[in-house]
């Protein structure tokens, strides 16, 4: 075959497989990078971010609750005071604060609310 030829057709294919790579990412809904788990859990304390999830583990003291939620990433949760029956699978959604690290030295968010959503 004609190497023009060649290059042409590649030309092509690449330029569809782009549409289409963005035609799935707008249908499947992925967020950009920035938005993603680290951005979401970012150094602003002034914001009160609402994150959903799923519960990977539920761990209750007698002041505190603290829970594993999985977003893109896991996300230590901790919450004070009572709990709505929180159990591991349960899709929650929390409304909270940016906290600091915690003992393993990643990002925690201090939950204000939680709700089971299913």
């Amino acid at each position: 075959m004609d190497e023009k030829f060649l290059l042409k057709i590649s030309i092509i294919c690449i330029i569809i497989g782009f549409v289409l790579l963005f035609s799935y990412m707008q249908l499947v809904g992925v967020e950009e990078s920035g938005s993603a788990s680290k951005g979401i859990l970012r150094k602003n304390v002034e914001e009160s971010p609402i994150i959903e999830g799923v519960v990977l583990g539920v761990r209750e003291t007698e002041g505190a609750t603290f829970i594993m939620l999985e977003k893109h990433e896991t996300i230590p949760v901790t919450l004070f005071g009572d709990t709505p029956g929180i159990r591991r699978g349960d899709y929650v959604q929390v409304r909270g604060k940016f906290g600091t690290k915690n003992s393993q030295g990643s990002d925690e968010l201090i939950g204000d609310e939680v709700r089971v959503i299913k």
